[in-house]
């Protein structure tokens, strides 16, 4: 009987360690700013923490690399790679840090010579 009680008891801790857990991971770090991603593929960035504020992004790419600036409740103001800064429910964000290059393309050669061959 003790034994019995004691799994079940080990159980409620345990279960109720996963619901906290997952509670402890939804909210945003508590040192800012920190880098991130938006999540979906469609995600709109707005000029206020609220959906009455109006859309002023619509992104459609998904991990796109952002930086998270602020946060009130459940929305993050996020900055995207150009530096354009706004409001996102914190569900559109993920705590997944991901990269964009960026910069010119040069032409790879087999040799460090101007005539040499492209590859």
């Amino acid at each position: 009987m003790k034994m019995r009680r004691a799994a079940v008891v080990l159980g409620m801790v345990m279960a109720g360690g996963l619901i906290a857990g997952d509670a402890i991971a939804a909210d945003p770090p508590a040192k800012q700013p920190y880098f991130a991603s938006i999540a979906p593929s469609r995600a709109r960035m707005r000029s206020g923490p609220g959906r009455n504020y109006p859309a002023t992004w619509l992104y459609v790419r998904a991990d796109l690399p952002v930086r998270v600036v602020d946060s009130f409740q459940e929305w993050r103001k996020v900055e995207d790679p150009a530096g354009v800064q706004g409001w996102m429910q914190g569900k559109m964000v993920s705590p997944r840090r991901t990269a964009l290059v960026q910069g010119v393309v040069a032409e790879l050669r087999e040799k460090p010579a101007v005539g040499a061959k492209v590859t």
